[in-house]
């Protein structure tokens, strides 16, 4: 599989389309992405990637080694 890379343009329109969908359909209380605080150094930075920041931290919960053992035993 070739790694491919999204034009500027086209990765711009993505978030932006992103932030008006989360302000539109979550809480006024809600936690927007763009509020979003990452510790550590991050591959590709959240104001260039077109996921979400919150959906990083669901993978990283997801594919833990922790989580794993739990889903084992229920």
């Amino acid at each position: 599989m070739e790694n491919t890379t999204l034009k500027s343009d086209i990765a711009k329109n993505i978030l932006e389309s992103n932030l008006k969908r989360e302000h539109k359909t979550f809480s006024k209380n809600a936690c927007f992405s763009n509020y979003a605080i990452r510790f550590g150094n991050e591959t590709i930075p959240d104001r260039v990637n077109i996921r979400p920041s919150f959906f990083h931290d669901t993978d990283k919960i997801i594919h833990s080694l922790a989580y794993t053992r739990y889903i084992d035993k229920t």
